[in-house]
């Protein structure tokens, strides 16, 4: 009786399965690099989005406030925003922007300093108006960074406008009669080397929109924006994320806050 199929140098049978299975292995390879290709940068940031976040719940949250004795009356500065205010991927507060700022003003006058920050995590600048405004009470300084989100989520721009302009609003009613208010734009999130392509390249024209809000809105109400220009968003400034800003990137976000201080 004849067999149905080679036998392989082993003694086994392949019935010819071998060449049908490999077969099988490529299409399905090949089928799931094809749904892959598909996928649209909604959906590929969608993904990245929960990854993150996912990774953000195992990571202990870093405490930026600060209080530096010295002359009176105290400067009290407030930082709301987003994770990159608060200084996710960090693993020593002393890193942070804001830490850098509060010390820098220190040591340039000698006058006590207190920082508090409230940034978490996911914010947009409709979170910062409803759950972490009212920090600002008696503020010297507000340090606001946030629009990352607002663009990665594709939050519509009337509503980011209308966010941004009523907490201005806000800021001005509960903090200090002079207070300072310094906004730190929204980066380019299409040179993130931690995002997928696809997602980068659907990212410029969505963070564009918000930098021109920003700007716009900031010029109208007299306030400092802090921009971080493309072409210095290199490498070396991303956490190992490559999302995040790392101690470097908050090194040179620090310098730029404290130039219009």
């Amino acid at each position: 009786m004849t067999s149905s199929g080679p036998t392989a140098s082993d003694g086994t049978r392949g019935d010819g399965l071998g060449g049908r299975s490999s077969g099988w292995r490529m299409s399905a390879l090949a089928a799931g690099g094809a749904a892959i290709a598909l996928l649209g940068p909604a959906t590929l940031a969608a993904l990245s989005v929960r990854r993150m976040r996912a990774d953000a719940r195992t990571r202990p949250t870093l405490v930026l406030d600060i209080a530096l004795d010295g002359i009176e009356p105290q400067r009290t500065v407030v930082t709301l925003g987003d994770s990159s205010s608060a200084g996710f991927r960090l693993t020593d507060p002393e890193q942070s922007a804001s830490r850098r700022v509060a010390r820098a003003l220190h040591l340039r006058d000698g006058r006590a300093t207190g920082l508090r920050s409230v940034a978490r995590n996911g914010a947009t600048t409709a979170d910062v108006l409803a759950e972490q405004v009212q920090a600002v009470a008696g503020a010297d300084i507000v340090l606001v960074g946030v629009g990352a989100n607002d663009a990665k989520d594709r939050i519509p721009i009337d509503e980011v406008e209308a966010a941004l302009r009523a907490l201005i609003v806000r800021i001005r009613d509960l903090a200090a009669p002079d207070v300072r208010i310094v906004l730190v734009g929204c980066p380019d999130l299409s040179v993130a080397p931690g995002l997928p392509r696809l997602v980068r390249l659907g990212m410029r024209p969505l963070v564009r929109r918000v930098v021109r809000v920003q700007q716009r809105v900031a010029d109208e109400e007299g306030i400092v924006v802090v921009p971080l220009p493309r072409d210095q968003l290199t490498r070396d400034v991303f956490a190992d994320d490559g999302f995040h800003p790392g101690a470097l990137g908050h090194e040179r976000v620090a310098g730029r806050i404290l130039a219009q201080l």
